[in-house]
């Protein structure tokens, strides 16, 4: 596969990947209440292309890694809204800034 040929295939995915990431990155670093939102949306977008890849290619290989991608959504939104300590630090966050 030429470069050109990968880009096409993939660069729309990696670029709003990297967009989505840097985001992210800015967001903890910041301490905004909203990168939580953004760290679960990743997560989503990458078990739907998983599950999307499965869908297509029927690769027994990729059928691994959708179901890596659901547990690791599963373990990411379980940590991020019903972990006692995360959820009173974005609350926390989300009442500084609204002062």
């Amino acid at each position: 596969m030429t470069g050109p040929e990968f880009l096409r295939r993939v660069g729309i995915q990696f670029g709003a990947n990297t967009v989505l990431l840097v985001a992210i990155a800015y967001g903890i670093i910041a301490e905004k209440a909203w990168a939580r939102h953004l760290m679960l949306l990743f997560w989503c977008v990458a078990a739907a292309v998983a599950i999307g890849l499965v869908i297509r290619d029927r690769d027994g290989q990729a059928s691994w890694t959708a179901i890596f991608a659901v547990v690791a959504l599963g373990l990411a939104a379980w940590y991020l809204y019903a972990k006692k300590n995360v959820v009173q630090y974005y609350r926390a966050l989300q009442l500084r800034a609204s002062l």
